[in-house]
Order: structure tokens, then C-alpha cells, then sequence
């Protein structure tokens, strides 16, 4: 395989890569979001001249690579939800519009070294072109709000009151099994410890707790003890948000390992981590664990820019051909203010 040291792994032209499992060989847009002249090869005779052997994340297929790759000592290539996945959630069987294809490791598992650690530790790929993008790209994140999902409920009147009533610490829950929680070095112990530091470290600040948007739907459960939170003061938000609802109106965001901390670094709030997640550890967030591999400090449109517009792959939704995140969060936005009138 070819791999670029200093920037996000390509693969070369005519890399013979096997899917793990016929879920993921049959994912909508799976060449678009690999690269354009690679060969994807069905198990189980693809195996023969294979190149590399492609699963998803650390579970399922992504496990069943790892064991086969040592077996035949082939490299594996991990594939995982990008940070801008879809319109609905993916429990929900929304379809998936960005993945990030990683060829070191998993982002979220901090035990070992991921392809955007690398290209955060490294750099090399940090132009002026590219940096004046990511600012523009998260100028219109923010303006189209866009997040991981982005088909939240409008709030109940008793929530737009409440979020409404003045500015408010925000906390972040997580989901029971979310391999990055265990993977960010982080547990339930942690939320416990995050939900006491953000009242200590507030005493006089209104303090809120965003429910996942599974727990919502019903088809996960929560990380944060109830009883923690009533402990803290803490008002647990249990609907389907539009997340910039509360982010547009946080003045500091404490999580464990979720995305809606970077999200928080692209709205300019300061963010604290119980875990370690991959946008941590650069000096960007205040971080409770530390990473010794970790040694350069990076800004936050320097973390979006290596994340969002080198590491993450997108594909349109029509074609399932490879685009960008510019085009994506036009077409996330375009498709979410039509489903919301509908």
C-alpha cells in the first residue's frame, strides 16, 4: 500500500482490497468513499492477490480483518462513521455520506496510533490554501449548522425555555458499549467525574446535560446516572436536539470522548475531555488524560482542516461518487430544511 507520511493515506491505483463481510462490500457509495482505480474484491476468492483487507471499526468485520490480516499477514484498512455523517441517524438506517478510511488504526482508539494522530503529530500538509478553507468550511458549518446528524426535533416549549433562560454549562452524555468511550481510555466513572468537576468548577453556572440522540430514539442507554446529575443540580435535555441549540448558547462544554467536543471547538467554546478522544491532547482542549505521543500543539481550525477536509471521505448521495465537505453540508442542509417543511 502507499502511504503518505505526512497527509492522509491514499491508495495506489489498482490496490486489491477484500471487504470483510457482505454488508460491508454492499455499502452505498463504498468506492467513491475508498478512492477512484481500486479494486474491491468479494470474499471469499478475492482473498487470493489480495492486497489489503478492509472491515469497519474495532467490532464485526473491523475484528474479523484484524484476526485475518495477521493470519495472512496482510495490512488492514479501517474503515468508521465520518464526523459529518448523515441526515438522520445511522441506527435509524440513515444512509452514510462520509467515512473515514484509516489505514494505521481506528480515531477513536487512543490505545495506538491512528492515520490522523499521525497527521496531526507530523504535519507537512498545513498550506495557507488549506488553512483558509478550513476556516470558511467551519464558517459554514456553523451557519448551516451542521453536525454528525442533523435532523433534530425542533424543542418543546418547556426546552426553548429552559435553553433560553440565560447561559448554561453544557455536559455531554455518551452511550452504554460506544467503543470510543472504553477505547478513549474513559468509563463510567467518568461522566461521574465529569458531572462534578462542571458543578465545581461552576458553582453559580446552570448546568445542562445533552442525552444522545440514540438514548432518544430508544436504542441505546445513557451514560450519566440520573442521580449524578441531581446531585450536581445538573436539567438533563432529553430530546432530539439540533445540537447548535445548545451550542450557540454553552459557555463551556465538559465531555468524555464525544464528537460534540470538536463540534464545540468549531463553535469557539472551550472544551474539557474525561477521555481521550482524537481531538484532544494538542493543547486545543483542556484534557484530563494525557498522551505521550502526542507533542505538537494544534489549533482548532488546524484539527478541523486535518480532519474534516484530509481524513474524512465524502460521497454524493445520488452518484455515490467521491465530493467534498463543502458540497456535502450544502446538500445535508438542502435535504434537512426539506424534510423539516415536509
Amino acid at each position: 500500500m502507499e502511504v503518505i507520511a505526512r497527509g492522509a493515506w491514499a491508495p495506489a491505483p489498482g490496490l486489491r482490497l477484500v471487504p470483510m463481510g457482505w454488508k460491508l462490500a454492499s455499502l452505498p457509495g463504498l468506492a467513491g468513499f475508498v478512492a477512484p482505480g481500486v479494486l474491491l474484491r468479494p470474499l471469499p476468492f478475492g482473498l487470493r492477490g489480495a492486497d489489503a483487507l478492509l472491515g469497519w471499526g474495532r467490532k464485526g468485520s473491523g475484528a474479523g480483518a484484524r484476526w485475518l490480516g495477521r493470519l495472512l499477514h496482510k495490512p488492514v484498512v479501517t474503515l468508521e462513521d465520518g464526523f459529518v455523517r448523515s441526515l438522520g441517524l445511522g441506527v435509524a438506517g440513515a444512509p452514510a455520506l462520509s467515512v473515514v478510511v484509516d489505514d494505521l488504526g481506528a480515531h477513536y482508539d487512543a490505545h495506538a496510533p491512528s492515520r490522523i494522530e499521525a497527521m496531526l503529530e507530523h504535519g507537512g500538509w498545513e498550506s495557507p490554501a488549506l488553512l483558509s478553507r478550513a476556516r470558511d468550511a467551519m464558517a459554514a458549518m456553523r451557519r448551516l449548522r451542521i453536525s454528525k446528524y442533523n435532523l433534530g426535533a425542533a424543542p418543546t416549549p418547556a426546552t426553548a425555555a429552559l435553553i433560553g433562560a440565560g447561559p448554561f454549562v453544557l455536559c455531554v452524555d455518551q452511550t452504554a458499549g460506544d467503543a470510543s468511550v472504553a477505547l478513549g481510555g474513559a468509563g463510567p466513572d467518568s461522566f461521574r467525574r465529569m458531572v462534578a468537576a462542571a458543578r465545581s468548577e461552576n458553582p453559580s453556572a446552570r448546568i445542562l446535560v445533552k442525552t444522545h440522540p440514540d438514548v432518544v430514539a430508544g436504542r441505546r442507554r445513557g451514560l450519566v446516572d440520573p442521580a449524578d446529575a441531581a446531585r450536581a443540580g445538573a436539567v438533563v435535555v432529553g430530546e432530539a436536539l439540533d445540537p447548535w441549540l445548545l451550542l450557540e448558547r454553552a459557555t463551556r462544554v465538559y465531555t468524555v470522548t464525544s464528537q460534540l467536543g470538536l463540534e464545540a471547538l468549531v463553535a469557539g467554546l472551550p472544551v474539557r475531555c474525561f477521555g481521550l478522544p482524537f481531538h484532544a491532547g494538542w493543547g486545543a482542549t483542556e484534557d484530563e488524560i494525557p498522551c505521550p505521543r502526542r507533542t505538537r500543539r494544534r489549533s482548532a481550525e488546524e484539527i478541523f482542516a486535518a480532519a474534516y477536509l484530509l481524513y474524512a471521505r465524502y460521497v454524493d448521495p445520488a452518484t455515490g461518487a467521491a465530493t467534498t465537505f463543502e458540497a456535502t453540508i450544502a446538500t445535508i442542509a438542502r435535504l434537512r430544511d426539506a424534510a423539516l417543511r415536509r
